[in-house]
């Protein structure tokens, strides 16, 4: 998981975010294991290592694909009114520049 680590105003007008890095840190981890946990639930032998950091995330994972064996990715339910946008600007970035093989997974169907 990322975050922006700055924003900006206008082309070429970039400003600092004030915020406090190692709450959003704090609070990107507990989201991302909430996510985690059933999956490690199911799939116990599987390892799956959370790592958070302030920046783009197409980019962290971009780079880490370069000693990776495979990336994984999610993509997007289907949209009635955008069918054409089923995945979204990080898996289209990493399946544009990754090193590694990628496989992208859809999401899981809704449960009744």
């Amino acid at each position: 998981y990322a975050w922006p680590a700055r924003s900006w105003l206008a082309p070429g007008e970039f400003v600092e975010l004030m915020i406090d890095q190692d709450e959003v840190e704090k609070e990107t981890r507990t989201l991302a294991e909430g996510f985690l946990g059933p999956h490690r639930a199911r799939h116990p032998d599987v390892p799956a290592d959370t790592y958070v950091a302030p920046g783009d995330a197409a980019g962290h994972l971009v780079a880490a694909s370069r000693d990776a064996e495979l990336v994984v990715v999610g993509r997007h339910r289907r949209r009635l009114l955008a069918p054409a946008r089923m995945i979204g600007s990080v898996t289209h970035a990493v399946l544009l520049h990754a090193a590694s093989p990628i496989a992208v997974i859809p999401p899981s169907p809704p449960e009744e």
